[in-house]
């Protein structure tokens, strides 16, 4: 987006001059364990969330893992390959860090860490993300090609504000998924103690087919198609 397309007093900068540290163990491999510090991996970012880690280092090695630095709560984690683009925040800092992502803390006086996630989530961020990717079964971004990639905001207060109306929106949907979840669970509760806890010894099977008629639908032959002059066109 070129500055002249920009709202008015947005501004636009590479990426390293509104990130203060970037945070990557590309071209390392942890020791793995069955429990200890959580492992951030590639596959448990998923549409602006950590998912719950299913791979651990050993609370003994985590300092001598974590040599490259530190996650701090509300640090921006982002896929760099396999795939490219999902982005989440850091929301407990005793995690550690594994390849495949890059995690980024902001100028504090320059960019709101949230409001850079949102750009990356964004239309915009991802187009700018895959137009720099490179590789030809996986694609990826190199960290000194994403450093340079330009990230368009507002000043300060605006980020903040932009920040509050979409957090506030993703916290009513997250409300809803989990009604939603509740609901289904009673449906599965109720389910299994009417048909199957409940279940009168005395019930019976019966053959479907003596209490319902299945009408099977026509099949054409492309002799006996033909154009349609009214149907609608989008």
């Amino acid at each position: 987006m070129s500055n002249s397309e920009l709202p008015k007093g947005w501004s636009t900068k590479a990426l390293c001059e509104v990130v203060e540290s970037f945070i990557d163990y590309r071209g390392k491999t942890p020791k793995k364990t069955l429990f200890g510090v959580p492992l951030i991996t590639a596959k448990v970012v998923k549409n602006g969330k950590i998912l719950e880690p299913n791979e651990f280092i050993h609370n003994n090695g985590y300092k001598s893992w974590m040599t490259r630095g530190f996650p701090r709560i509300n640090d921006v984690v982002l896929t760099t390959e396999a795939p490219l683009g999902e982005v989440a925040l850091i929301k407990d800092s005793n995690v550690a860090l594994a390849q495949r992502i890059i995690t980024m803390r902001c100028y504090p006086d320059i960019m709101d860490n949230i409001f850079l996630k949102y750009y990356l989530q964004s239309e915009q961020g991802q187009y700018e993300l895959d137009s720099r990717a490179s590789g030809t079964t996986v694609f990826g971004i190199k960290a000194s090609v994403l450093k340079n990639m330009p990230v368009s905001f507002p000043p300060l207060a605006e980020q903040k504000a932009i920040v509050e109306v979409l957090s506030s929106l993703d916290d009513k949907i997250d409300l809803l998924h989990k009604q939603n979840q509740t609901l289904e669970d009673m449906a599965q509760t109720l389910f299994r103690e009417w048909f199957i806890e409940k279940a009168d010894e005395g019930w019976g099977e019966v053959r479907l087919g003596d209490y319902v008629k299945c009408i099977n639908g026509y099949t054409y032959k492309s002799s006996e198609l033909m154009e349609s002059r009214n149907a609608l066109v989008t």
